[in-house]
This record gives structure tokens, C-alpha cells and sequence, in this order.
């Protein structure tokens, strides 16, 4: 019974990770801080609400020559409990939430050219940047 249970915790703790594919994209982008934000999976995390049944997740990041940030929103954040039907906050509400936090961390020294940018979408990367040099190897 006990191995059952932990077979059972193992299955789900590991379900709420990020793909390997995911986690190397981003490892090669992301800097350390913003990483282990981004692959951590504990509860409320980014991942978390990323493998949630109905997800909207999203990831915002921005470096220049010296530092960087993230920040991240989840639907959840935005619901109005109060509403009936139709209520679901669009993605254009909740990356305008995560872009919003990302640029929130800035300090007063971090370069005003490099604003924050999406980079994921639950966990479908979709940086700019990195897919400009994927488009270079096909």
C-alpha cells in the first residue's frame, strides 16, 4: 500500500513538471532566478497552473547588458466570481497582467529599449528571440 501511494505522488508531482524540451528552451534563455521560477512546480507556481484543466498561464521576461526580470499572471487571478457566464479573462488580460509585473521589477537602472516580453504561454515558449534563431536552422 505505501509503495502505491508513493508511485501515486511520484506520478503527479512529475506530471506538473515542465516537458524537457520546454525546461532546455529556457534554460537557454531565461537567466537563474527567472528559470526556477519558471520550471518550479510546487503549488501556486508556474507550472502548477500551467497543468492545470483549463490553463491560461503566462510567463513575461526581459534582460538587458546588466540584469533581469519576469513576472507571471494566472487566469485564476483575474476571474470575477461574481459573473455568471462569460466571465473568463482572455489571454490579452492575463499577459497584460504578467507583462505588467515583469516590468514592475525593474530597477531604475534597467535599460528603458528592453521592454518585458512574452515568453511562454502555459508551456509553449513563444519568445521572440528564440523563435528568430529557430527559424535559422530549418
Amino acid at each position: 500500500m505505501n509503495r502505491l501511494l508513493f508511485l501515486l505522488i511520484i506520478f503527479i508531482v512529475s506530471g506538473c513538471a515542465a516537458p524537457g524540451p520546454v525546461k532546455e528552451k529556457a534554460n537557454n534563455i531565461l537567466k537563474p532566478v527567472c528559470y526556477e521560477k519558471f520550471i518550479d512546480n510546487s503549488l501556486g507556481s508556474y507550472q502548477h497552473f500551467a497543468h492545470q484543466f483549463s490553463p491560461k498561464v503566462v510567463f513575461a521576461y526581459a534582460e538587458d547588458a546588466s540584469s533581469y526580470v519576469c513576472g507571471d499572471a494566472y487566469w485564476g487571478e483575474l476571474v470575477d466570481n461574481m459573473c455568471l457566464v462569460g466571465c473568463s479573462p482572455t489571454w490579452s488580460q492575463i499577459e497584460a497582467l504578467a507583462l505588467s509585473r515583469c516590468e514592475s521589477a525593474k530597477s531604475p537602472s534597467f535599460d528603458k529599449k528592453k521592454p518585458c516580453k512574452l515568453f511562454a504561454r502555459n508551456n509553449e515558449i513563444v519568445w521572440e528571440e528564440y523563435k528568430k534563431e529557430d527559424a535559422k536552422f530549418q
